[in-house]
């Protein structure tokens, strides 16, 4: 969110408002000269999943030594929360203290030894203090605990590419896919590759990644994808295939939307748009104002 201004104690603040699930909203003072935050003075230390929000959206807007002091305490108060571990490791990893981040993961193995985001957090950690076979090897670690983190998928991408450019980058990409048959993730990177340089090759990847899984990472790309090109009844066909299957995210829905406004089906983009009221977050709601707005007109015209 925007950085905006207001006054306290007699001086200018800059303040940040951030967003939970539930759609209310919190604030962040951040002193000019930025070596002193604070979270704001009624937060509750000892109510660990609103902690957790806040700490979320800390790291999300590079609030880093914040979240890690919201982290820390989250572990205290529940010492089994394995999320609450990598979030602090996250906090950690984006303030550079490779040595700190590296012994909490190595410890976190105990726990859960087949986490990827782990290894993926330690293959960070290698090829930042100069180790690229280890960070290698942990990266590939990471795949094969989950061959569609799309993290360590473009770790692997950009590796191949250094030494051997696109042909290298999609020839990995191809090899881990043959690798993992299962795994949407190597086909989706590869459909990403395509996307400006040969889109019919990226509508035939995006097409083999959904044979695979229609997950939600696909469709929004996808989605948006076939919106640049003006395919909305393309776009309009694969999500309602997923939707009679599951709930889809709500960014999906807005691209639903947006297809069927402009295919003319004003009535069932005004459908889409009640059902965007109930699950958009608030960053989105300018957005979904819009489209409202934008089907009003189309009814009334």
């Amino acid at each position: 969110m925007p950085l905006f201004r207001r006054k306290k104690k007699g001086h200018q603040v800059r303040v940040k408002k951030y967003y939970r699930g539930d759609g209310t909203s919190f604030e962040l003072p951040e002193d000019r000269d930025k070596d002193i935050r604070k979270l704001d003075a009624e937060m509750n230390w000892d109510d660990s999943a609103r902690l957790k929000e806040i700490g979320e959206a800390c790291i999300l807007n590079k609030y880093f030594d914040v979240a890690e002091m919201v982290f820390e305490r989250v572990m205290e108060l529940d010492p089994d929360d394995d999320d609450a571990v990598i979030q602090f490791s996250s906090a950690l990893l984006n303030q550079k203290r490779w040595d700190e981040a590296e012994e909490i993961i190595s410890n976190y193995f105990s726990t859960d030894p087949t986490s990827s985001v782990a290894h993926q957090f330690l293959a960070v950690i290698h090829e930042k203090k100069g180790d690229p076979q280890k960070s290698a090897a942990e990266m590939y670690k990471a795949l094969e605990c989950d061959p569609n983190n799309e993290n360590a998928l473009w770790m692997a991408y950009w590796r191949a590419h250094k030494s051997s450019g696109d042909e290298g980058a999609l020839q990995e990409m191809q090899d881990l896919g043959e690798k993992y048959p299962k795994a949407w993730g190597p086909i989706y990177i590869m459909a990403r590759h395509f996307e400006d340089l040969d889109p019919k090759n990226a509508k035939r990847f995006y097409e083999s990644a959904l044979q695979r899984d229609d997950s939600d990472a696909i469709l929004i790309s996808f989605t948006a994808f076939l919106g640049k090109a003006g395919r909305y009844r393309d776009m309009i066909k694969i999500v309602e295939a997923s939707r009679k299957k599951r709930s889809v995210d709500f960014r999906v829905l807005f691209n639903l939307g947006e297809a069927y406004l402009e295919e003319g089906e004003i009535d069932k983009a005004y459908d889409v748009s009640l059902e965007l009221q109930g699950v958009a977050t608030p960053p989105y709601k300018k957005r979904l104002r819009n489209l409202i707005h934008r089907i009003h007109d189309a009814r009334e015209n």
